[in-house]
């Protein structure tokens, strides 16, 4: 994966955020949209989105221009689009480890950035 460190840990917390199972509770509509955003601008080439998808990135971009998020999740075996960014968050703290990352420092990391989203 092409993605920068920063990236992907931009995409981790707007996953996660997107993941919540009452997020909608937490968090505002618009907040949510914002969040889908900053996945969408750190992914921008659907590079991430894709892995998870099993299929390439430009087929993903193609499909997403035509369709929305959760139709396309749906095609490809996801439930609905919560267990998709379950899946995502999986995915990045997955590379992160790879990049070596501890599972301490980044559940320290998640933990301060939700932190502040909820405050």
């Amino acid at each position: 994966m092409k993605l920068a460190t920063k990236s992907l840990l931009s995409a981790l917390v707007a996953a996660i955020v997107n993941a919540a199972p009452n997020a909608y509770r937490i968090i505002s509509q618009r907040d949510m949209r914002r969040y889908e955003r900053i996945l969408e601008k750190h992914d921008r080439k659907g590079e991430l989105r894709a892995s998870i998808l099993g299929i390439p990135s430009v087929d993903f971009r193609q499909k997403e221009r035509k369709h929305s998020l959760s139709e396309i999740v749906r095609v490809y075996g996801f439930s609905n689009e919560r267990a998709f960014y379950q899946a995502l968050v999986a995915k990045i703290r997955e590379e992160l480890r790879h990049r070596g990352w501890t599972l301490q420092r980044i559940h320290t990391f998640e933990d301060s950035r939700l932190r502040r989203i909820t405050t």
